[in-house]
């Protein structure tokens, strides 16, 4: 993946889409899954409501906190703020916490101008819910499938034959 630079946005981008950051955040917070942002130097910025809510967390005890104190309090046991403002690299990390339902978490760096790390995002779901939705893909695709062929049986003539019987 190219790296995600911060001057790549811009204010005016947000005001050309009349969006303020509450509206911004308000839309994070109706994502299905969990985003959670950190500063560049692992402090916690922001945690949507599934997040919160999946973790079991408050979001004004955590954040402004450094994500070495989430993981050593036991909320989760690797780190992907870690991993990234280690490696300075996008990461991918499976947190097994729930060994029936582990959650895979994205982790991407935004940089600034001079490449040094401003923020980390982290998208993440679980197992379950990822196998949820790759199901309900597959349905659809077999739908697509059957109405292609429908059509394409329709659109040849096929099946649309009329018979007249006259009337002598």
């Amino acid at each position: 993946m190219e790296k995600i630079y911060w001057s790549a946005l811009s204010a005016d981008d947000l005001n050309d889409l009349r969006l303020s950051y509450e509206d911004f955040f308000k839309i994070l917070d109706c994502y299905y899954g969990n985003i959670f942002v950190t500063d560049g130097n692992g402090i916690v910025l922001y945690f949507n409501e599934g997040g919160w809510a999946n973790w079991g967390l408050d979001r004004s005890k955590h954040i402004g906190k450094h994500v070495s104190y989430l993981r050593k309090q036991g909320i989760f046991k690797r780190s992907a703020t870690e991993a990234v403002l280690e490696t300075k690299k996008e990461v991918t990390i499976e947190i097994a916490n729930d060994e029936e339902n582990p959650l895979f978490v994205y982790a991407v760096p935004i940089f600034d101008d001079n490449d040094n790390i401003i923020f980390t995002v982290h998208y993440s779901q679980y197992q379950k819910e990822i196998h949820r939705f790759q199901t309900e893909i597959e349905r659809n695709r077999r739908l697509i499938d059957q109405m292609s062929g429908v059509l394409a049986y329709y659109s040849l003539g096929k099946g649309m034959e009329l018979i007249y019987h006259s009337e002598k």
